[in-house]
C-alpha cells in the first residue's frame, strides 16, 4: 500500500570532535512521519550515513528516538566502516526485536 511520508531533519546531537566528511563517516538521526491509510500519523526514527559525499538512509528503524541514539553511539564508538553499515543496523534491529 502506498504511504505518505514527510521528512524532517531532527536536531541530532553531534558528539566528538569535528571530522572532515571526506575522511570519516558521519552518522545522523533522521525523523520521518508515517501516515497510514486510515489517516493516523506517527514518528519513526532512522539513521543517515554521510561518507565521501554520498548519503545513505535507513529511515524506519524504531519508534523511539533513544533507541536510534543508542545505535548511532554504537556506530561511532566502534568506528563502523560504511561497507558494514547495513549489517550493523540489521543486527541492531534484530537485537531490539528479541525479547
Amino acid at each position: 500500500l502506498p504511504r505518505k511520508v514527510k521528512k524532517r531533519r531532527c536536531l541530532a546531537r553531534e558528539r566528538g570532535r569535528f571530522m572532515r566528511q571526506s575522511e570519516y563517516p558521519i552518522y545522523r538521526k533522521i525523523c520521518t512521519t508515517y501516515t497510514s491509510p486510515d489517516g493516523e500519523s506517527t514518528w519513526t526514527y532512522g539513521v543517515e550515513l554521510v561518507s565521501a559525499g554520498k548519503v545513505v538512509e535507513f529511515p524506519d528503524i524504531a519508534l523511539s528516538s533513544a533507541a536510534v541514539e543508542r545505535l548511532i553511539d554504537r556506530l561511532r564508538i566502534n568506528a563502523v566502516e560504511p561497507c558494514h553499515f547495513f549489517d550493523v543496523v540489521q543486527d541492531y534491529i534484530e537485537e531490539c526485536a528479541t525479547p
